[in-house]
């Protein structure tokens, strides 16, 4: 599956499969960004301060490693602070959080 293929399908599983069960309950999730195998994920809603959203975060994982057919990694971009910046500011920012 090429990169592409892979980020529509991580797009597409997100807003039929997940997004809906999240609306359920009253929240949501926003896709920043893809990373290689690494999809940065913003819960809102009655996600914000829920203290279940790690356990919702790994069945998201979950889910989109059956999708997709490989390992993925998801990450909360609250958790990673260049996560929603595009790259060259967050290499700057990386590089700035280093320092």
């Amino acid at each position: 599956m090429s990169q592409q293929a892979f980020e529509a399908k991580v797009a597409e599983v997100l807003e039929t499969v997940i997004r809906p069960r999240l609306r359920r309950d009253n929240g949501d999730i926003e896709l920043v960004r893809i990373e290689d195998h690494k999809i940065f994920v913003t819960l809102t809603g009655a996600c914000v301060g829920c203290q279940l959203s790690s356990i919702t975060l790994s069945g998201i994982q979950q889910k989109l490693m059956e999708a997709v057919g490989r390992p993925v990694r998801v990450i909360p971009a609250h958790a990673v602070p260049w996560a929603g910046q595009p790259p060259v500011k967050a290499a700057a920012a990386a590089t700035a959080a280093l320092a």
